[in-house]
């Protein structure tokens, strides 16, 4: 390889390296992580969640969910356990919907 395509090819890779690697850490610190958090709030003689994801509260439950009646939680604790359990799903990409199961064993805790 002659003297000139060494002088050209050596920044060009070195450029394309260069832009690489700004590409990959631009995108990992500038995006913001998601941020989640559950939070309880009174309502209807009881307790109710909402589901808070960057601010934005992208689930609000002020009943007790799978169960025929709307009926609050009972307690502030069982609200707060049932959004922990709803987050870690949407945390783990599951569905966020809970069975009758799950809501009786977060129930049974509390008690």
């Amino acid at each position: 390889m002659n003297m000139t395509k060494k002088i050209f090819i050596t920044p060009a890779i070195l450029l394309i390296v260069a832009i690489l690697v700004f590409l990959i850490v631009s995108k990992t610190s500038i995006r913001p992580k998601n941020t989640y958090k559950v939070q309880t709030f009174e309502c209807n003689k009881g307790w109710g969640y909402e589901i808070v994801e960057n601010e934005k509260t992208i689930i609000y439950q002020p009943y007790i969910p799978c169960i025929e009646e709307s009926k609050a939680f009972p307690d502030e604790k069982s609200a707060l356990n049932t959004g922990k359990l709803v987050l870690s799903k949407i945390k783990n990409q599951k569905n966020p919907s809970i069975t009758i199961e799950e809501l009786n064993k977060v129930l049974e805790e509390n008690n």
